[in-house]
């Protein structure tokens, strides 16, 4: 896989990324790896739904070892994130609402975090290096401009960028409380560890930041967060940190996934091919293929009609002349094409990645948690 040593919009070169998915999401997002079960899962959160697909157990997979794409579950509403807890079954970010589904897909808690009425949902969470579930929210009314649901649209708001303020991070704790870790966020992304699980690292998209703060992986005790990254006017997206300690994160509207050092020096820019690039990360059983998740808006096909599942096949060969088109080579059609071949937003992407990565958190269920609502506290 080619990088560019020049991280900045539209700098990135051909990485190899081919199209995975047997399905186009309206928003993909919150890639992981479970690696007991051997399976990729993404979830697209405009429809609720959380998709798999089995990855082959050799040392080394390739790109063509991504086998076919099934659903797991639907909720009603949103579907922000979801991680697969210890034992079995899942922790999944619903509309307002964390919700513990066991082996057998029986709901057997929820925490309540976003009270009834407020235009507003759960977005990207995952698990510290303890097993405790971290998530974040987001104003519906900031995007209200039209845009994604995720990021990159602006509309009413209070925050420089045209988003709300009063965005928040929580943290389920093991004893099944919620903790309020950051409040006045505009948008609240990505959320990732350091290697070695002391450092945290969090988007925050409309504001065109990721921040850093110290953490204690075992203790929970978090610093106060400072200004890591600046993307100037690129919006952040999702991340993930790989096994050396770089940043890698998707650039919502660039088509880009942007690795930068610890200490947020840019490294180089990885060209994607299709301009809403959501997430990022590293799956497979060496941690060694990087998958990215996209988003099809309002072009995605409808759920059932089965123009959803188009042939992997679909999106690779290129008819006809490639026209340079804002520095990027695209088809007569204006769709972006790399190595030659043609990405479709949507879709799950995959290539070898040069380094290997971090593996995803399971959660670990809560002891004490009640069958019923809790209040965030």
């Amino acid at each position: 896989m080619q990088v560019d040593s020049d991280a900045g919009a539209g700098a990135g070169v051909a990485s190899g990324l081919r199209p995975v998915s047997d399905v186009v999401c309206t928003l993909g997002e919150g890639p992981t790896w479970d690696a007991d079960a051997g399976m990729v899962r993404w979830v697209d959160i405009d429809r609720g739904v959380l998709y798999e697909a089995p990855i082959g157990v050799e040392a080394r997979v390739g790109v063509e070892d991504v086998g076919p794409t099934r659903i797991v579950l639907t909720v009603d509403g949103t579907l922000g994130a979801a991680v697969h807890a210890e034992g079995g079954g899942f922790l999944l970010a619903t509309s307002r609402h964390l919700e513990h589904r066991d082996a057998s897909g029986t709901t057997v808690a929820t925490w309540e975090l976003i009270p009834a009425g407020q235009p507003r949902r759960l977005n990207d969470g995952v698990c510290d290096p303890d097993g405790r579930y971290v998530v974040g929210s987001l104003s519906l009314e900031s995007l209200s401009g039209g845009g994604s649901s995720d990021s990159g649209s602006s509309g009413s708001g209070s925050s420089e960028s045209g988003a709300s303020a009063g965005e928040q991070l929580w943290r389920l704790e093991h004893d099944g409380t919620v903790t309020v870790l950051e409040g006045g966020l505009s948008l609240s992304n990505g959320i990732a560890w350091s290697p070695d699980g002391r450092v945290m690292y969090h988007v925050d998209t409309m504001r065109h930041l990721v921040s850093a703060r110290s953490y204690d992986p075992f203790g929970g005790d978090v610093g106060l967060a400072s200004v890591l990254i600046d993307t100037g006017q690129a919006f952040p997206d999702g991340l993930a940190v790989d096994s050396a300690g770089d940043l890698w994160i998707a650039m919502w509207g660039e088509g880009e996934i942007r690795r930068f050092a610890p200490d947020g020096t840019p490294r180089d820019a990885l060209r994607t091919g299709v301009p809403h690039s959501t997430s990022c990360a590293f799956v497979g059983p060496e941690l060694d293929l990087l998958v990215v998740t996209s988003a099809a808006g309002a072009a995605a096909p409808p759920l059932g009609t089965g123009d959803e599942v188009p042939p992997r096949g679909s999106a690779d060969a290129v008819e006809g002349p490639l026209l340079a088109v804002d520095g990027r080579l695209a088809d007569v059609d204006g769709r972006l094409a790399v190595d030659g071949r043609l990405a479709v937003d949507g879709r799950l992407l995959a290539v070898h990645a040069p380094v290997m990565g971090l593996p995803t958190r399971a959660w670990r269920p809560s002891a004490n948690a009640s069958p019923h609502s809790r209040p965030a506290r």
